[in-house]
């Protein structure tokens, strides 16, 4: 992507952000959190082969939802 000149691009979908995180092609992530309890689910990105190290940049409220943004840490 960066060879066609993209320094930016977003992906979606657990399955998909898995591929780019074992590729080492992630390095930050903007999740948005709802506010709504569930009594069951998935993990968010599916089983990791290890963990990945984030630190939070910020934490703002857009239209009702919270926006996290993290930095992918070495």
């Amino acid at each position: 992507m960066t060879s066609a000149g993209s320094s930016t691009s977003t992906t979606d979908g657990g399955r998909l952000v898995q591929s780019f995180i074992h590729a080492g092609r992630v390095d930050a992530f903007i999740i948005s959190v709802a506010p709504v309890l569930i009594d069951a689910g998935h993990c968010l990105f599916g089983e990791l082969t290890q963990d990945v190290p984030l630190r939070l940049d910020s934490a703002t409220t857009v239209g009702g939802f919270a926006q996290l943004r993290y930095t992918v840490g070495q």
